[in-house]
């Protein structure tokens, strides 16, 4: 994963990834829980290929809330950890 810190994303956005980079907020680049999910959209990225992931979360809602609900599930057990 490679970071780009940034003091300022439109809200509520605490990162955004457009692999290989994960643009953060440069006061969350610590947060480990929103790194594991960032890293999880990282990997499904992988698993796909990269135009074809990003299509598909672009254009279908169903498939962009199945990406984000495996993201937010990793997030969820690295907070709880």
């Amino acid at each position: 994963m490679k970071l780009i810190k940034v003091p300022w994303l439109p809200h509520p956005i605490w990162a955004i990834t457009i692999a290989p980079y994960v643009i953060i907020l440069s006061d969350q680049a610590d947060n480990k829980a929103l790194l594991a999910h960032e890293q999880k959209h990282l990997d499904q990225i992988a698993a796909m290929g990269w135009f074809k992931w990003y299509w598909k979360y672009i254009t279908d809602i169903d498939f962009r809330r199945s990406q984000e609900a495996e993201g937010y599930a990793v997030q969820y057990s690295q907070e709880k950890a």
